[in-house]
């Protein structure tokens, strides 16, 4: 929510609204993500997680508002639960790891999820294991693919599916950004600066 507060440059924040979305949608919005990391943490299965947060996220807010940030969120969730302490590094490790271990009829499920929101633009080049396609979550269990593979997949044209082959990458250097800056500039312009870096 610190992030939605700032105000960064071209996106929804406390002095920007878009005409179809504003900061209440995604405060109701972020309802979504406590919700995934309180069910993953209860133990349920990445994909359920995964779907049972999405349609919070599409009953409270006017649409998609953090679809990404669950995408990334419930790796993170699933490897802190098997972690008891963690830093930054290995937790991010770990995160990508869990992906290798997420069986095709799970990848199904996280299929289903983000189809629920109807992206617009194709999110990997195969066309058979995009979701924008109707055979996706039969092609998905044919050809026995994991969350990781799939996610390898789009990783050449979508950034959230970049981020979690690439162990988080960007996500730990703009976490790092703001860290450094933050005593320096305050947090609200430490989050600008390192949004522009992303």
């Amino acid at each position: 929510m610190l992030e939605l507060l700032a105000p960064k440059p071209g996106n929804v924040n406390r002095y920007h609204d878009f005409e179809n979305k504003t900061i209440i949608d995604f405060l109701y919005g972020s309802v979504s993500v406590a919700r995934l990391v309180r069910d993953i943490f209860l133990g349920a299965s990445p994909g359920d997680a995964l779907i049972e947060s999405v349609q919070t996220m599409l009953r409270l807010a006017k649409g998609n508002t953090h679809l990404g940030i669950l995408i990334m969120f419930f790796p993170i969730a699933t490897a802190a639960r098997e972690m008891f302490f963690w830093n930054r590094i290995e937790l991010t490790k770990k995160a990508s790891a869990v992906l290798k271990e997420i069986p095709p009829e799970e990848t199904v499920k996280i299929a289903k999820a983000i189809k629920y929101v109807s992206p617009p633009l194709p999110l990997i080049k195969d066309r058979n294991m995009d979701v924008t396609t109707d055979n996706v979550l039969r092609n998905i269990l044919e050809s026995g693919v994991t969350a990781y593979e799939w996610f390898k997949a789009g990783s050449s044209v979508n950034i959230v599916a970049k981020e979690l082959v690439d162990e988080y990458k960007i996500t730990v250097d703009v976490s790092r950004i703001i860290e450094r800056k933050k005593e320096e500039v305050g947090l609200s312009k430490a989050i600008v600066d390192a949004s522009v870096y992303a």
